[in-house]
């Protein structure tokens, strides 16, 4: 299992060299995605924490949910982020890679007290 979290609040608008950061961070994403294998699944969420990025996606889906991802009002902070990503995944966790795309706001993230599972990649 695979999950991505891609930030898509609005400080994700900002831009550097190859376009804004969310257009950076859904190019990763997909980059991640291309590089599985056919047989991967995959759990993609954003700040939105709805459908359809509550659930399991094939390669496929997982890619049309990355294109169609914009930006959204809504702001988590990598404490929620990780307990959803857990509780979605449940005992999967322990076999899942997890990536966290972000531009990494101290507001949202800060270091000292996310703590992730040191079982999880």
């Amino acid at each position: 299992m695979i999950s991505l979290y891609i930030d898509n609040s609005f400080s994700m608008q900002a831009t550097n060299k190859s376009g804004t950061l969310l257009e950076d961070a859904k190019r990763k994403a997909r980059e991640i995605v291309q590089a599985s294998s056919a047989s991967d699944k995959f759990q993609i969420l954003s700040n939105d924490f709805n459908a359809p990025y509550q659930q399991t996606q094939s390669k496929e889906q997982a890619l049309d949910i990355i294109d169609k991802m914009q930006l959204s009002p809504s702001v988590k902070n990598a404490d929620e982020v990780y307990a959803r990503i857990k509780s979605n995944l449940g005992d999967d966790v322990k076999n899942a890679e997890i990536f966290l795309l972000s531009d990494f706001q101290k507001s949202t993230f800060n270091t000292a007290t996310f703590k992730p599972d040191s079982l999880v990649e």
